[in-house]
């Protein structure tokens, strides 16, 4: 199977590692143009040695995911896939889990999914573009 992404853009967040880096990846390979987010400034480097657009945001801030949203809607304008793959499990019981732990999961695990997908339909509907928005999960939500 020939398939090509020529033409099209794709934020993908997690891209500095594992899953997100290996699909930034693939997808580059295939002709897209590729936003990657993620924290580590030397992985991101190497992102963008490949050719890939590294923005550092700390998914689990808000404020930096509306900042970064604020800079994708003016410099990029367009999305026809979103990966919204970066997450994380507590280093915690649920026992011993503090509140500002659990308030920086659910930013990460959810609100920043739900920013993120919230631009990207808004950005597909306005400009008609039939794209995708894919929520990646580890085996972890299986398990309470």
């Amino acid at each position: 199977m020939n398939i090509r992404l020529d033409g099209k853009t794709a934020l993908i967040t997690g891209a500095t590692r594992g899953i997100g880096r290996a699909t930034a990846l693939l997808f580059k390979e295939l002709g897209a143009r590729v936003i990657g987010v993620g924290l580590g400034q030397e992985a991101g480097r190497e992102l963008e040695a490949r050719g890939i657009i590294f923005k550092r945001v700390d998914l689990s801030k808000r404020e930096e995911v509306l900042s970064f949203i604020k800079w994708f809607e003016e410099e990029v304008g367009e999305i026809h896939v979103l990966i919204n793959n970066a997450s994380r499990n507590s280093r915690f019981s649920v026992l011993e889990t503090t509140l500002s732990e659990w308030d920086s999961m659910i930013e990460l695990n959810l609100t920043a999914p739900f920013l993120l997908s919230q631009m990207a339909a808004r950005i597909m509907i306005r400009r008609g573009i039939r794209g995708k928005i894919i929520n990646v999960a580890a085996i972890q939500a299986h398990y309470p």
